[in-house]
């Protein structure tokens, strides 16, 4: 049986079409779980929130921002969720909540309220319009935190076994997206929901399911060997958490894309913080702690990972199809 939405979800939900409605339900949701009097409940609509909300809140004259990130089915999925703990433990920055709830479907991190942009804000406007003294302080500040990174990765790296890696929270953003909740079979979560059995409009064409899923990519010039039916299968096999402990665990964030970290500018050199670690853990696959970073900030460029229209149409200016294969060139300057 299916379960009943939570509150968390019924609230995303709202969100869409009564924003008034949902913002008193949040703010009751959190006088409950908080024992707090919100006022002021503000939600953002912003490029980030894509199965997430967040927004900001004043309780006893603080000013407060929350955040919780709620994915499809998540009912039907078990595992703590936010344990900030574990990195500040290991010697990550990381943004420690004030309030937290890890009850299944309700699981939300409330911060003080801070002026701070994200990394990826601070990127993307460097991206519109390029400061050199900006960008080096950019640079810089992501070196550093390189190298915090490396040293925890070094220092933590150890064996792991199946259990330990299969009670890891990660694998929300990747098996669990390509499988079933129930019966635990691909096709299903978000493989099912946006591409089995959907249509993909390209520049001269509207292909099935069937037929997209047998294409192949030739990026820039270079034919990729595998299809995208291909992959996908490849990936239900390969991410299988009982395949993941070949390589070893590490402490890690998981999600650690710019979106969640924090860039504070200071006199001397600007820093960086992670927050909202809804996927951190003690034992991530190595092969899986970054991989998500890294898509978000190098090879999903924001201009169309968070742009959608602007993402459509580059897209079809630079893309065709030629029997199977998909030509795509990615210099969209």
């Amino acid at each position: 049986m299916t379960p009943a939405p939570s509150r968390t979800a019924r609230i995303r939900a709202l969100a869409q079409h009564d924003v008034a409605e949902a913002q008193s339900a949040l703010a009751a949701l959190l006088g409950d779980l908080f024992a707090m009097r919100p006022r002021n409940v503000r939600i953002n609509f912003d490029k980030y929130s894509l199965n997430s909300l967040n927004g900001f809140f004043e309780d006893d004259g603080k000013a407060y921002f929350f955040k919780f990130h709620q994915e499809e089915r998540e009912e039907a999925m078990t595992g703590e969720y936010y344990r900030a703990e574990i990195l500040s433990r290991a010697g990550l920055p990381v943004d420690q909540p004030v309030h937290m709830s890890a009850q299944p479907g309700e699981q939300i991190l409330v911060y003080r309220r801070r002026t701070d942009p994200r990394f990826s804000d601070v990127l993307f406007a460097l991206d519109a319009q390029d400061d050199a003294g900006k960008r080096r302080e950019a640079v810089l500040a992501e070196r550093d935190l390189s190298a915090r990174l490396l040293k925890v990765y070094l220092e933590t790296l150890h064996p792991v076994t199946v259990e330990e890696v299969a009670a890891e929270p990660i694998h929300r953003l990747f098996h669990e997206r390509l499988i079933d909740a129930e019966t635990r079979l691909s096709p299903g979560g978000r493989l099912a929901d946006f591409y089995v059995g959907k249509p993909f409009v390209f520049p001269d064409a509207e292909l099935d399911w069937d037929r997209f899923s047998r294409l192949k990519f030739v990026i820039n010039g270079e034919q990729y060997t595998d299809s995208v039916g291909e992959l996908f299968d490849a990936a239900a096999v390969r991410l299988r958490p009982d395949r993941l402990a070949d390589a070893g665990g590490v402490v890690a964030h998981g999600d650690a894309h710019n979106a969640n970290v924090w860039y504070t500018a200071k006199a001397g050199r600007a820093e960086l913080s992670f927050f909202d670690p809804a996927f951190a853990g003690s034992h991530i696959p190595t092969l899986l702690a970054e991989v998500k970073a890294t898509f978000h900030n190098i090879f999903a460029h924001p201009f169309w990972l968070y742009d959608p229209a602007t993402a459509t149409e580059a897209f079809r200016a630079h893309a065709r199809l030629d029997g199977n294969l998909l030509h795509v060139d990615t210099d969209w300057d």
